[in-house]
Order: C-alpha cells, then sequence, then structure tokens
C-alpha cells in the first residue's frame, strides 16, 4: 500500500464508525481480501487490533504517536510509545468459567459485537455484549458474581488525573 492508496482508503473509510474504519482500512491495504472482510470480523478485538498494529507498523515504523485532548479541561496530551508496548497475547477462543455452581462459556468479543452495540448507553451496551459474549443461563446467575470480568485479551488500563480538577 502507497501513500495514495492509504489517503484514498482513508477519505472512504471516515464515514463509517471506528469498527466499520478498522475493517475497511485491513481490506485497503490487502491484509486480508474484501471477501475475508467479515471472516476478519469474526476475529476477537485483540487479534484484529495486532492486525492493524501490524500495518501501522509496515506502513510508518513501530512507533505510534498521538494527540488527545482532556475531557475535563481540554489540554492538548502529545503521547508516543511503540506499537509492541500495547499488543496483548492472544486470547483463548472460549474460556468455561465456575461461577456459583454454574458453568457459563465466555468468548472474547469481536468487530460484530461491537457494531451490534455502537450507539448504545454504556448499560444497555454491557448487557448487549454480555448476551452475545457469554453463553449460560446469566438470568438465574447473581450479577455481582459474574461481572465485571476481563477478557485475556482486554487492553490494560492506565488512569490519568487532571490536574484541572
Amino acid at each position: 500500500m502507497n501513500q495514495l492508496d492509504l489517503l484514498d482508503a482513508w477519505e472512504r473509510a471516515a464515514p463509517l464508525d471506528p469498527t466499520g474504519r478498522a475493517l475497511a482500512l485491513l481490506a485497503a491495504a490487502s491484509t486480508v481480501s474484501t471477501s475475508d472482510v467479515d471472516d476478519v470480523a469474526a476475529l476477537p478485538i485483540g487479534v484484529r487490533d495486532g492486525m492493524l498494529l501490524d500495518l501501522h507498523a509496515s506502513l510508518f515504523g513501530p512507533e505510534l504517536a498521538a494527540v488527545v485532548g482532556c475531557p475535563a479541561c481540554g489540554e492538548r496530551l502529545e503521547l508516543a510509545f511503540a506499537v509492541d508496548q500495547v499488543r496483548t497475547d492472544p486470547p483463548r477462543p472460549v474460556e468455561v468459567l465456575h461461577i456459583d455452581g454454574y458453568d457459563v462459556s465466555v468468548r472474547p468479543p469481536d468487530s460484530r459485537d461491537l457494531a451490534a452495540v455502537a450507539g448504545l448507553d454504556p448499560a444497555a451496551a454491557e448487557d448487549v455484549l454480555l448476551r452475545r459474549c457469554v453463553s449460560g443461563d446469566l438470568d438465574r446467575l447473581p450479577r455481582p458474581s459474574w461481572r465485571p470480568w476481563r477478557t485475556p485479551c482486554s487492553p490494560p488500563t492506565r488512569r490519568r488525573t487532571c490536574d484541572s480538577r
């Protein structure tokens, strides 16, 4: 993929939601064929994002640079890190959990799951994701016993407190 192809792909993907953009960029980069986009959409998010990190590294090198605005004060924060610093271990396809005498199967979310919750409020999105990614009789389980959990491929979380608060 050359710079012109990348710019064209980015412009075509711009109106899509983040999940659609990710899949469109992977397809445009010939990382996957257009007919394989559905297969990529079925991959766990961590695997798909690993493919995006590989694409970034092949086009721009192993460093990522970003600029974000603080949601509290609007101050600009610039950051840079290596692609390998944000990689995760591959997830297990399905994990069986034994909770309060019940067995539930948990799989990592994929792009189709993210598309299903796009635009939902956080509580509704959590419920939809749970019902899509967890097999078992959730309605019989006491909620505190099965949430929250993290998939093996969940990204690390980092918190920074804004000095303006």
